[in-house]
């Protein structure tokens, strides 16, 4: 039972691991971005706002410059 144990979790990490680089394409980020739910709110404080553009930004930069 150990053995299928550690398959289940190895096969739910790589399934994960997927679904992430999956999301975080440019297409998928693109849809998503246009989706209501996935847009902030327009009455979020404008600090809030600011937060989520440097968020933004942060995500944008290469992988290799965040180290």
């Amino acid at each position: 039972m150990a053995r299928n144990s550690k398959k289940t979790e190895d096969g739910e990490k790589a399934l994960s691991a997927l679904i992430l680089r999956e999301a975080g394409t440019e297409t998928n980020r693109r849809l998503l971005s246009r989706l209501p739910v996935f847009r902030p709110d327009p009455v979020l404080p404008e600090r809030m706002r600011k937060l989520l553009g440097e968020l933004d930004r942060a995500e944008e930069e290469p992988r290799l410059a965040r180290g």
